[in-house]
């Protein structure tokens, strides 16, 4: 399967825009650092609050970690209205992220499905497997998704505004 490239922070933003649907946590990995901020929808804006200051810019941490360091990634998990039937919490769409610079550019690329479902169920360190959380939801680029056991799902989603 051939990679999608996109250009810019601006498309990166409406990429992650487009996945926030009430809430959403966003953590971006940049060397041997890593910042977490908490997105909320507020209609058509999406508001972030960061964990340790309330007046960081999460974008303007990610160009300046990008420029700085070369690539960064960055794992986004939003919060959906669908509830697991068992532990009536709500399931989280996982989707993984590569933020590089190239020619004094910024590119991203969305991680697949199944290397997002890999990485998250293997300690980063040691590579041994880790239990999988039943609430994850894995999906790429492709519009995939997969559940915590590797199976292809599709949740129906409400009509909603496409946001910018």
């Amino acid at each position: 399967m051939d990679i999608m490239t996109h250009t810019g922070l601006r498309s990166f933003r409406s990429e992650i825009s487009r996945n926030v649907y009430d809430e959403a946590w966003l953590t971006v990995l940049a060397g041997k650092n890593h910042r977490r901020v908490h997105l909320i929808r507020d209609g058509r804006r999406i508001v972030v609050i960061d964990f340790n200051n309330e007046d960081f810019d999460v974008w303007g941490y990610i160009s300046d970690s990008v420029s700085r360091v070369g690539y960064i990634s960055a794992v986004l998990r939003s919060m959906t209205e669908e509830v697991h039937p068992k532990k009536k919490e709500p399931f989280m769409e996982v989707r993984g992220f590569l933020i590089y610079k190239k020619d004094s550019k910024i590119y991203w690329e969305m991680i697949s499905a199944q290397d997002m479902m890999d990485a998250m169920q293997h300690d980063a360190v040691t590579g041994k497997k880790i239990k999988a959380d039943p609430l994850d939801i894995y999906c790429g680029a492709d519009g995939e998704c997969l559940d915590y056991l590797g199976r292809s799902i599709v949740f129906v989603k409400k009509p909603s505004t496409v946001y910018k």
